[in-house]
Order: C-alpha cells, then structure tokens, then sequence
C-alpha cells in the first residue's frame, strides 16, 4: 500500500506557515527554536482535506485532515519539531518531509484530548522509507482510499504508515499502542541480549537468557496478526 496520495485539487491549500506563528500557538523552549532554525527551510499548509472538499462526513474525532510538507536543511528531522507543529495545530496531520531531492511521509496517530482542556493526543511516529522526488515519485502516488467519512479515511492514511497490520477488529487507537509496545518490547530484548553477552557468572547468564527467551516470546506474539494468539 502507497502512502503518497494525489490529493484533490478541491482540497488545496497551499500556504507557508509562520514558525513564529506556531511559537505562538504552542510555547516553544529556546532549543525547540533552535531545532527548527537549524533543521526546518520551510513548512506548507498543502492541503485542507475537509468535508465539503471530498464530500465526507466529519466527526469530532477527525473534523479535518491536514497536508503538510517540511522542507529540510538536514536530512533529518527532530521528532520534537513535529510533536510541536501537532500540538500547535488542532487537527490530525499528515507531514511529506522532503531533502536534497528525497521525500518520506511521516505522521502519528492523533486523537482529541480526553477533557475540554486537554491537548491533542499523539502516538508514537510512523513513517515510509526515503523515496526520490525528482524521479517517479508522482508515479508512487495513489488515489486516495474509497471511505466513507473523514474518519475512515484517516484511519487507512495512518494504518498506510504502520509496519505492522491491523488484527481484525482492531482499533486505530489499539493498532497503534500494540505497535508502540513493540518498539519498547524490542528495545527491552536488545538490553537483555547486551547484558547477557557481558555476564561472566554462569547461573547469572541462564537467568538472564530465560528472561530474554520470555521477552522474545512476548515481542513474536505482539507482532502476530492474529487477535486470538495469546500473549
């Protein structure tokens, strides 16, 4: 599955967005400035994906999507930055990060706050590998999936993202927090094959290989896509 989509003319927005503005909006630190100076050339408002746009129902979950594309002076970029820009714009957001002639999307599932008061909840980032943008890359680019409101369509935007299926009858929500938890599962058997491989003692080694024997249990099973497998 693509997650490059050509986006409707309908839908266009097509403004650079004020980093000073996004200051504003959300309190940025000295370093976070810093970062966006030194990382970020410009940011667009690309496309609105709204209902009127595409004829779909909004809801209070997705009232709209947002396009935007990041221009970077280095070919990486702070998740910070992105963190910022989320909670500085109240909507779900869809990023195309571009460098030196290379573009990737990146983007977290994000979900209203819980209470009146409350920010916009992210996940984790997900994102595609590089591709070449001056060569093929509108070839790349797909119709946007058939849906039947906003919130649907968001739902596929994002699950393109993850590298992981959804589990039938899987969430949004729980998609992404099962695949967090196998970005910290993996991290925990890393740790555990780097002690166990600097244990001397003996008995201390196989404690320590039956606990990595475990987590690596646990990791397959999260990866499983299969609802029924235990975990």
């Amino acid at each position: 599955m693509s997650a490059f989509y050509a986006y409707p003319i309908s839908c266009a927005f097509g403004r650079v967005v004020s980093k000073a503005k996004l200051f504003g909006a959300a309190k940025a630190s000295h370093a976070l400035k810093e970062k966006f100076a030194q990382q970020v050339s410009q940011i667009r408002w690309a496309y609105k994906l709204y209902p009127e746009g595409l004829n779909l129902a909004a809801s209070t979950a997705v009232p709209e999507i947002q396009i935007f594309t990041i221009a970077l002076k280095t070919p990486d970029i702070d998740l910070v930055v992105l963190s910022h820009i989320d909670k500085a714009i109240s909507y779900p957001i869809i990023f195309e990060i571009s460098y030196e002639g290379r573009v990737k999307v990146m983007a977290a599932y994000k979900r209203p706050p819980e209470t009146a008061r409350g920010n916009w909840v992210c996940s984790d980032y997900f994102e595609t590998d590089w591709h070449e943008s001056d060569s093929g890359l509108e070839n790349l680019r797909a119709q946007l999936p058939v849906a039947l409101s906003l919130e649907s369509l968001y739902g596929q935007l994002i699950r393109a993202l993850m590298p992981y299926a959804a589990r039938e009858g899987e969430t949004l929500q729980m998609h992404a927090e099962r695949i967090m938890a196998i970005k910290s599962q993996a991290k925990k058997c890393l740790r555990l094959e780097t002690k166990v491989s600097k244990e001397k003692q003996f008995n201390r080694r196989l404690e320590i290989n039956q606990e990595l024997n475990e987590a690596n249990y646990r990791l397959d099973c999260l990866k499983i896509n299969d609802s029924s497998y235990k975990e």
